[in-house]
């Protein structure tokens, strides 16, 4: 017994110095919530203002790097209720927007799937709906540097313009 636990600690000790690096590259989890008075989405968007709240805000976001200490890709997951609100009427709905999803290490690519909620700052996107919309499903989008949408591909499920909606 003795000298089996010998060999496993000899074992050990040897490949200790073989050790991944990866080790020292834990995965980075971050918060990004939703402010308490909201965010005012963009009047362009649906033709009128909207109120972006957080019923239920526990999304994160784990970002994985490689063994030279630079990102890999990042997955987005964890439950997100959001209520987007018409502010001129007082109209709102509820949505799970829960995800989950998959960023590229440099950001240009996001993977969809589950529900999403998209608001598309810039202007009309080549395969969007609309501006304003939600998606269940698995979906692509290509994003720009600035974080802008540059094209969008449902690859199976719906999509829902929200402005009808709203208004």
């Amino acid at each position: 017994m003795h000298k089996r636990l010998l060999v496993l600690i000899a074992v050990f000790a040897l490949t200790l110095p073989f050790a991944s690096p990866a080790a020292a590259n834990p995965p980075l989890r971050q918060e990004f919530p939703v402010p308490e008075d909201g965010i005012p989405l963009l009047p362009e968007l649906c033709g009128f203002p909207i109120l972006l709240t957080a019923d239920q805000d526990n999304a994160k976001v784990i970002t994985f790097f490689n063994t030279q200490g630079q990102p890999r890709f990042s997955l987005t997951n964890g439950a997100l209720k959001l209520r987007l609100t018409n502010t001129n009427t007082g109209r709102s709905i509820v949505l799970n927007a829960a995800g989950p999803g998959r960023f590229n290490a440099d950001f240009s690519t996001l993977s969809t799937q589950g529900n999403w909620l998209i608001f598309l700052n810039n202007s009309p996107v080549p395969g969007a709906p609309s501006r304003l919309f939600y998606v269940t499903g698995r979906s692509v989008m290509d994003l720009d540097g600035n974080a802008n949408a540059t094209t969008f591909r449902l690859l199976s499920g719906h999509t829902e313009n929200l402005c009808p909606r709203l208004s």
